[in-house]
């Protein structure tokens, strides 16, 4: 993930070199790797053009490695459903879904 992140920077056109694109593990959530990229960009107009195409290149660059975003695990507790007390706990880590899916 950290060369991919840095491959992504190097070749985002928006990226200046110096100081050059850091990438570091900052946090395990939940079994979750959370990476944090620092790059510069030589204006701040350049933001939102920044941020759009890092994304980009980042996206390509875990398709091309065979990495899927994971959708993040949730909890529901079910109390009643048509006025009937269930008790139950559904749980998901997403499998099966499809993106924007509930």
């Amino acid at each position: 993930v950290t060369e991919i992140l840095l491959t992504a920077a190097r070749r985002c056109s928006l990226v200046i070199d110096n100081p050059a694109p850091e990438v570091f593990l900052v946090d395990l959530q939940q079994g979750i790797q959370i990476f944090e990229l620092r790059i510069y960009a030589a204006e701040m107009g350049h933001r939102m053009p920044l941020r759009h195409e890092i994304h980009q290149l980042i996206l390509a660059g875990f398709h091309a490695h065979g990495i899927d975003m994971p959708f993040p695990p949730f909890q529901m507790r079910l109390e009643s459903l048509n006025g009937k007390q269930t008790g139950r706990t559904l749980t998901s880590a997403g499998k099966g879904r499809q993106a924007g899916s509930l």
